[in-house]
């Protein structure tokens, strides 16, 4: 998980049977002990509820583990092996990501009879937001367009209208219209996101170039749209769409 130990040890494994359970903490929760000097918290026992008493072997730097909204709380680490239900492993970069699936079930499912496992890729779950929407929506007004246009453009084309004057002429209204959109966009979303950022504690930097390159990629999303499909439109056979019609 790339956390960072600042004092002490990860958990100590357990030859013994043994009353006492290891711990990790955070900066947080050694402050809140007393523990400026996190090296000192290293190796304190700790007596919660009952009469379990906990050993601190190693202190933590801090992490977000909640939303960003929030300050970072005292945390406490505690192992158990009845609550391991994940595994996370870290790969390198350019790797088979299928075959390394494949082995690390295969290994699971004969360490562990009867065992269920389902894997994923963690930075794929986390872009599997719904970000497809204008495109959607966009290719849809587009086709819509051509596909009312389809005779008028077949017409214009028998009578000596080029590719090229057709793509412009099928393409301009939406261009325009990504641009106004664009203008609108820009500033108040730049403004929208600098006030949702004032939310969080802890906060990504902001500026008026990204809100512009969003908008630049955007562009190419909706440029390539449109000219793909009035492309294919202004080099169909326009006898076969007139004899369609």
């Amino acid at each position: 998980m790339q956390l960072k130990v600042l004092a002490g040890g990860n958990f100590q494994s357990k030859a013994t049977a043994s009353a006492i359970e290891d711990i990790l903490i955070n900066e947080q929760a050694a402050i809140g002990l007393g523990f400026r000097d996190y090296a000192k918290a290293v190796g304190q026992l700790i007596k919660t509820s009952g009469t379990t008493q906990m050993r601190i072997t190693g202190v933590l730097k801090n992490f977000n583990y909640e939303s960003p909204g929030f300050p970072v709380s005292p945390l406490a680490f505690r192992t158990s092996l009845d609550a391991c239900n994940f595994l996370y492993i870290s790969v390198g970069n350019n790797v088979d990501r299928q075959a390394i699936a494949q082995k690390v079930v295969a290994t699971l499912q004969t360490s562990f009879h009867g065992i269920t496992v389902q894997p994923s890729w963690l930075d794929e779950d986390l872009q599997r937001a719904d970000d497809q929407t204008a495109t959607v929506s966009l290719l849809g007004l587009v086709t819509y367009t051509v596909q009312v246009k389809r005779k008028e453009i077949s017409i214009r084309k028998i009578i000596g209208a080029t590719e090229k004057q057709l793509v412009s002429m099928l393409s301009r209204r939406f261009i325009k219209l990504i641009f106004i959109a664009g203008f609108i966009a820009v500033p108040l979303g730049f403004l929208a996101g600098h006030l949702f950022l004032q939310n969080f504690v802890v906060r990504t930097g902001d500026s008026l170039f990204s809100a512009v390159l969003c908008f630049a990629f955007l562009l190419c999303i909706g440029l390539t749209t449109i000219i793909s499909q009035t492309l294919r439109a202004a080099t169909a056979n326009p006898v076969k769409d007139l004899h369609t019609e």
